[in-house]
């Protein structure tokens, strides 16, 4: 302020010299170069680096002390999801590297600082300088040292300390220039990021971080694992339907990072197994979930194993329910085909209950309606109110039956190729290596066969390949957003 006085009386005192005084009405006289140029001087002048920093810190400081209010009026729900520890943890550190970081920069300012006894003005400048350092270090000391009990009234009282330095800060006004020069307006200063996130958004992403998720190394976003809701008592559920069993192991490492991928959510891992492990039609435990897991296949009880296993690992109570299920569709299918051949993988009613029998299924019926045959499933205590397993909420909690083994699949009929088409093994011997010299394996030979048959055949003949010659099939892909209502086509149990 001292060099704008300076310069103000210095262009005035050039003014009078050359201009003498001056009388309303007059005109003004040409002011200097000198004086133009010390005026453009004044108003362009450099911002000192050290001034910024210690500006920058400042604010990180009260940035700090803020956050750190804030976590401490939320010991509570913090405590609850288990949160308390690293939020504390952060905190300190933050404030242990801010204060290293203020330490620095205070001895480079002080260095600048002369502390002669000659100047009073300036040693008790320096002396105020040094006070308000030791207070701001003590300060952060606390906060690095503070507890959950402390760290809320720490944290307010280095946020009210700055508050009051702020509101004590004097503000002199510049001496508003004695001439006008037109020119193009300056253009914007840049605004550098901010490395905090803005004030409105400071509840909302404690509450994604500690409440809803937690993030990974990698900044994914995974959503907490939830403890069982009171509202599930609805069910009448027992210690059984969560724990640990051979068939079901649900602390196994694979089926807890599952779980976790899938959210912890039921309708996700439904759907994953759903639409992810193949249907073998053997009847009764053989694999138990790890195995079927880790062979993306398995019979009905098997896959029961593996849903019942990621939902025990998810907190959601699940059992095994044995009955019977009925298929009643042959009467209303004009082909031979129906839901349940092309479930079981075979042409006809006929088949699927030949296929069921010979893989040990107790009981199975057919009829002229469909066939009826022994069954496992699963049933999951599910909040079912709002809506259908979605979790919207956690009301209106029941026992919802889920199916994972069931699903429809659509079928490549195939190419039928010559019933004397054999390998020709004298064809391969003489002929095993080519040109280069590589040698040719039987199967790719017979491969070779197979597919110049397949292309003497309709409907495609000429394109046919070695993927359009075999009878096979696959899932037919659905999203679930909500558990189908139980018993009907297609959806949670057939």
């Amino acid at each position: 302020m001292k060099r704008y006085s300076l310069l103000f009386w210095m262009v005035a005192a050039v003014l009078a010299v050359e201009g003498g005084h001056v009388v309303a009405g007059d005109v003004l006289p040409p002011t200097s170069d000198n004086a133009v140029q010390a005026i453009r001087a004044a108003q362009h002048r450099h911002d000192d680096t050290h001034v910024l920093s210690l500006e920058r810190h400042l604010s990180e400081v009260k940035s700090l002390a803020d956050r750190a209010s804030q976590e401490a009026l939320r010991p509570r729900l913090a405590q609850a999801l288990g949160a308390e520890d690293g939020a504390l943890a952060n905190r300190r550190s933050e404030a242990a590297a801010k204060r290293q970081q203020i330490r620095a920069l205070r001895d480079e300012i002080l260095s600048r600082i002369d502390s002669s006894p000659g100047d009073a003005e300036q040693a008790a400048f320096r002396r105020k300088l040094e006070s308000r350092f030791q207070q701001l270090d003590a300060d952060l000391d606390g906060i690095e040292k503070a507890d959950r009990r402390t760290l809320g009234n720490r944290s307010r009282q280095l946020a009210n300390r700055l508050a009051a330095w702020e509101s004590a800060r004097p503000v002199d006004p510049i001496p508003a220039p004695n001439w006008r020069q037109e020119a193009m307006p300056p253009a914007a200063a840049q605004r550098l990021p901010s490395a905090e996130a803005p004030r409105f958004a400071v509840d909302t992403l404690w509450l994604l971080r500690n409440q809803i998720s937690a993030t990974d190394g990698g900044g994914t976003v995974q959503t907490a694992l939830r403890q069982t809701p009171s509202e599930a008592a609805a069910c009448g559920y027992s210690a059984a339907d969560l724990a640990e069993t051979p068939e079901a192991a649900k602390s196994h490492p694979d089926i807890q990072a599952l779980a976790a991928q899938l959210d912890h959510n039921p309708l996700r891992i439904f759907e994953w197994v759903n639409q992810n492990v193949a249907f073998e039609p053997y009847f009764g435990s053989l694999k138990g979930g790890v195995s079927t897991l880790h062979g993306k296949a398995g019979g009905a009880t098997d896959q029961a194993s593996l849903l019942i296993a990621l939902l025990r690992a998810s907190n959601v109570p699940a059992r095994y329910v044995r009955g019977t299920v009925a298929m009643l569709d042959r009467a209303t299918t004009n082909a031979p085909e129906g839901r349940a051949p092309r479930w079981i993988g075979a042409r006809n009613y006929t088949g699927a209950a030949s296929v069921l029998l010979n893989n040990n299924n107790p009981y199975v019926v057919v009829d002229t309606r469909g066939i009826h045959f022994a069954h496992v499933w699963v049933e999951a205590c599910l909040p079912y109110s709002a809506y259908r397993g979605a979790g919207l909420d956690d009301s209106g909690h029941r026992w919802v039956p889920l199916d994972p083994s069931y699903k429809d699949h659509r079928y490549q009929l195939g190419v039928v190729l010559d019933s004397n088409l054999n390998f020709d093994y004298s064809g391969w011997l003489s002929s095993r290596l080519d040109a280069q010299g590589r040698y040719r394996l039987p199967h790719e030979a017979f491969n070779d066969q197979a597919v110049a048959n397949a292309r003497t055949k309709a409907p495609n003949y000429a394109n046919n390949t070695l993927e359009d010659i075999p009878y096979k099939s696959e899932i037919k892909r659905r999203n679930f957003d909500i558990l189908n209502r139980p018993g009907k086509s297609g959806g949670s149990i057939p």
